[in-house]
Order: structure tokens, then C-alpha cells, then sequence
């Protein structure tokens, strides 16, 4: 590209900004992208400040990447698409190119997803290992779809592994079952933070929710609840989030499908 050839597809100057950005064919597929602001494709841009601005964009649901962002797999179909033409003669479409774009990013938010995470011998891995005087603060939600109400449980052990708090509530016009299990983690660290400890450490069934946590990731429908949660651990001297197999949180799942039974279709009392 620093021969300054001519663009196949619109016979401009192909500089970098114009492959990427401001091709016509560039524009279109920027524009297709499932995301929440684009970089503003007028004026004098370098890649460099393009590329900052890309990194605001935050990926729009039901897409559900959430873990990467979508714009480095834009840029390397674009990329692609180019090649594709000039040495197959073979035509990309607009929607094809961010089709591609996001099944890769989906790939490889799911092989993220399942790498960091496998069971080792001990049956727990996280990027920050528990302290050794942390409470352990066990969560599970009982999400139903067809009353969009979920159970929440929580049970708080001190480092002997003995029961010193456990609490169950319900919640009405819950979206998701991630929004639930993120709304019992929530209710679990204000519960440890209202027992006044400065340690704790979060177990969850939640592949995905622990995985956010330790990824400081993004996931549009609880990003709220998230920024909540990362409030209250500003509180605690240290905290650390971990994965655990659903049989290893059968007390906090049983309270949590306690909490669940009240609701019906029509009406879920939050405690």
C-alpha cells in the first residue's frame, strides 16, 4: 500500500484511512456494524485517532459479543475483502463482510470463554487466587422465562468454611438468566459488606458473569449491574471472582429456587 495504487472498487488513492474507513465500500460496511457509535468518517482522520475512536464503539445486542470488541475483526475482513478482489476478482457484499466480522468475533469470544476457565485438579481457576483470610461468598439465581422473575440465593462461609450469613430474595421483570446471576453476586457482596469484612472472595456457576469480572469485559444488559458491583468491591481490600461447577453451589442454588417459588406469571415480591 505504499505504492498509493488505485482502489479497485472506486479508483481513489488507497491510503490505509481509505481502505478502512473512507471507501465507499468501507463506509457501507461501518455503517452495517451492530454497535453503539461509529468513528466519525469525515475530515482528515489518521488510522491511529480512527482506531481510537472504534475502541468506544460498544457492541449492540442480541449480537452477544461482549468480550472483544468488533472492530479489529472489521478491519481484518476489509482487509480480506480487498484481497479477495484484486487477486480473485471475487466481489465481497457490505453485509457478508460484517457477517464474517462478527461469527469470528463470536468464535473467539467462546474459545476465550472456554480456555481460562477448564477445570483443573482442584476444580477452581481464576486469574487471582482467594486470600487466605477472605470470606468465601457463594451466589445463584433460579431465572424463569415465562414470568421473567428469578430467585436469588447467597451464603457467606468465614476461611473454616463455616456458615456465618445466608439470604434469598426474589425479583420481578428480570430479563435474562445472566442478569439474575449478576443481581445475586450483587446482593451477596452487600450482604458480606454489611457484615463489615474486608476480604471476600465470589464463587458463581456463572461461566460467563466470572468471566467479565476477571476480563473487565462488557455485556450490554448488565453493564449496569456490573458498574454496581464494582463500586461496592471498592470497599473490601481485596476481592477475587471464580468459577465454580453448579454441583459446588448446590446451597446457594437451593436457596435460590426457594426464593423462586412465590412468583407466577403475573406477580414476584422482591424482599
Amino acid at each position: 500500500m505504499d505504492a498509493y495504487t488505485s482502489c479497485k472498487r472506486c479508483g481513489e488513492v488507497e491510503i490505509a484511512e481509505h481502505l478502512f474507513f473512507t471507501c465507499p465500500f468501507a463506509r457501507r460496511v461501518w455503517e452495517l456494524l451492530p454497535v453503539n457509535r461509529l468513528p466519525s468518517l469525515n475530515g482528515t482522520w489518521t488510522v491511529k485517532e480512527l482506531l481510537v475512536e472504534a475502541r468506544k464503539a460498544i457492541t449492540l445486542p442480541p449480537v452477544g459479543v461482549s468480550l472483544t470488541p468488533l472492530y479489529p475483526w472489521l478491519l481484518w475482513f476489509l482487509w480480506k475483502a480487498r484481497n479477495l478482489l484484486i487477486f480473485e476478482n471475487r466481489l465481497s457484499s457490505e453485509e457478508d463482510t460484517v457477517l464474517r466480522a462478527v461469527k469470528e468475533a463470536t468464535a473467539w469470544q467462546e474459545a476465550k470463554a472456554l480456555s481460562p476457565l477448564k477445570p483443573t485438579s482442584s476444580k477452581r481457576e481464576a486469574r487471582s487466587p482467594a486470600h487466605k483470610d477472605a470470606l468465601w461468598c457463594f451466589s445463584d439465581a433460579a431465572w424463569k422465562a415465562e414470568s421473567s422473575c428469578c430467585g436469588l440465593g447467597w451464603i457467606i462461609k468465614d476461611p473454616a468454611k463455616k456458615v456465618i450469613h445466608q439470604g434469598s430474595s426474589s425479583r420481578p421483570f428480570v430479563s435474562s438468566a445472566l442478569v439474575a446471576e449478576s443481581l445475586a453476586l450483587k446482593a451477596a457482596i452487600s450482604a458480606a459488606l454489611a457484615l463489615g469484612v474486608s476480604r471476600v472472595a465470589c464463587f458463581s456457576d456463572c461461566q460467563e458473569l466470572m468471566l467479565l469480572l476477571n476480563a473487565e469485559g462488557h455485556a450490554n444488559e448488565i453493564d449496569g449491574i456490573l458498574e454496581d458491583i464494582k463500586l461496592l468491591i471498592l470497599n473490601f481490600l481485596s476481592v477475587s471472582f471464580h468459577f465454580i461447577p453448579r454441583v459446588e453451589n448446590s446451597e446457594a442454588d437451593l436457596l435460590a429456587k426457594s426464593a423462586l417459588l412465590p412468583c407466577s406469571s403475573s406477580f414476584c415480591l422482591g424482599v
